[in-house]
């Protein structure tokens, strides 16, 4: 059998490794055979062990409350995960607080030298497990045999999906679908009493009686689905009816019920709009389409019926697809010739209006619209880039300039400075001596 449930086996006194329940061979003692994880691509190495060497991991709910409100301090006795390593399985070691610091706690392995304690998060320790060894548990091993209708869903995705889900609720070791067709499906429950018993109920009272009843309506289905199609064979004059939203009915029937007249003598059928609605559709009216033969009937509706289709967008696309205004969408929809086109913002979707034909033309213009998405935004980089190279050239020549122009005037603010000093001194020796000697000659 697979893997089943997830156990804890002591290798030693200190020491329990993490294992998975493949099967159990009852006697005195009982034991185990487990598989643990010995390589990173989910190869298991099978091991038999005594069911007193083996004990269930704590209950989760029950251990999340203990960790939420428990505070490991310095001596206590806990227990640390140390992780998988090729050939040696993961597994739950007992080591010695020293003390803690925040989020971390300083461990010391027993036997090993306090240089080697390790620093362990918070989250990655345990208190020591007080779950009692399964020899204790009253283990047992029961198969549940299924109708033979069944034999098709035990085979099925669907089916290990369900039992898998009944082997956590009920805590088994393992459940598993065994045997072929040939022979009869059966379930195989592994666990303590009380909860083989469990898992029995849910499989038998639960998944077998409602899976049973599923088939037996498929068959009826499928029986009245030959019927209706045998009938509609047989029949002189094949119909078919479908809903068509009231607000698209001028569109379908056209102005004085041209469009409904080309179509009947395009397909040589009789269209009629019916006062009667849909079954939980009140804002439909229903359209019936009859006719000498099943495919003319089939290809009128093709040419008549209005289906809705919805187009998920990712949240990156909406505004490409919509465009400003929802321009981008209402190109879409003329060219496509939509009856209608919108936008569902709680679907995050695009809810499409219109023939067949038209909703698979808007579904591809979409498709190829978005498409373009990531080259437009590619380009914009591309040209913004550009524009801050240019920007960052003309700050340079701007910069450049400035420094220029600094110059310049600092040149002229020295050659006044040095001017108006010498005509000072002149001056001054006009007033305070004789003049110069040129001027007496």
């Amino acid at each position: 059998m697979d893997p089943g449930a997830c156990v804890e086996v002591r290798k030693s006194a200190d020491c329990w490794s993490l294992a998975r329940v493949r099967d159990i061979i009852v006697g005195k003692p009982c034991r185990l055979l487990v598989c643990f994880q010995v390589t990173k691509e989910d190869t298991w190495w099978d091991q038999e062990v005594e069911a007193s060497h083996a004990r269930m991991p704590p209950k989760a709910t029950k251990e999340a409350e203990v960790q939420e409100s428990w505070v490991p301090q310095g001596d206590d006795v806990v227990e640390i995960l140390k992780p998988f390593v090729p050939r040696q399985p993961a597994s739950w070691i007992q080591c010695t607080v020293r003390t803690c610091r925040g989020p971390f706690v300083y461990v010391s392995i027993p036997g090993q030298h306090r240089t080697q304690d390790l620093i362990i998060r918070r989250e990655e320790i345990r208190r020591v497990s007080t779950e009692p060894t399964l020899d204790q548990a009253g283990l047992c091993r029961e198969t549940l045999s299924a109708a033979k209708e069944l034999n098709s869903w035990l085979r099925s995705d669907d089916a290990r999906r369900c039992i898998n889900h009944v082997r956590v609720k009920a805590r088994l070791l393992n459940a598993a679908v065994c045997g072929d067709i040939d022979t009869g499906m059966f379930v195989t429950l592994i666990g303590e009493i009380e909860c083989v018993e469990l898992a029995r109920r849910l499989l038998t009272d639960v998944h077998f009686r409602h899976q049973a009843e599923i088939r037996s309506n498929q068959v009826n289905i499928r029986r009245l689905e030959e019927r209706i199609v045998f009938a509609k064979e047989q029949s002189a004059y094949p119909h078919v009816e479908f809903g068509v939203e009231e607000k698209f009915l001028g569109r379908l029937i056209g102005k004085k019920g041209a469009n409904l007249q080309y179509i009947q003598n395009s397909f040589g059928v009789r269209i009629d709009v019916l006062e009667t609605r849909p079954v939980n559709e009140p804002s439909q009216r229903m359209v019936r389409i009859s006719g000498k033969s099943l495919e003319s009937v089939k290809d009128a509706r093709i040419s008549t019926e209005i289906v809705r289709v919805q187009v998920a967008l990712r949240k990156e696309d909406i505004g490409w697809a919509l465009g400003r205004g929802c321009q981008n969408l209402q190109e879409i929809a003329r060219m496509a010739d939509l009856v209608d086109a919108r936008f569902d913002p709680n679907a995050q979707a695009l809810q499409l209006f219109g023939l067949q034909e038209s909703v698979d033309n808007a579904r591809m213009l979409i498709q190829t619209h978005n498409d373009y998405h990531q080259v437009f935004a590619d380009m914009m980089d591309q040209r913004t880039s550009i524009q801050n190279s240019f920007q960052d050239l003309h700050r340079k020549e701007e910069a450049k300039n400035r420094a220029k122009a600094q110059m310049a005037t600092s040149k002229d603010a020295n050659s006044t400075l040095v001017g108006g000093k010498h005509s000072e001194q002149t001056g001054a020796g006009y007033r305070q001596g004789s003049p110069p000697k040129e001027m007496l000659e």
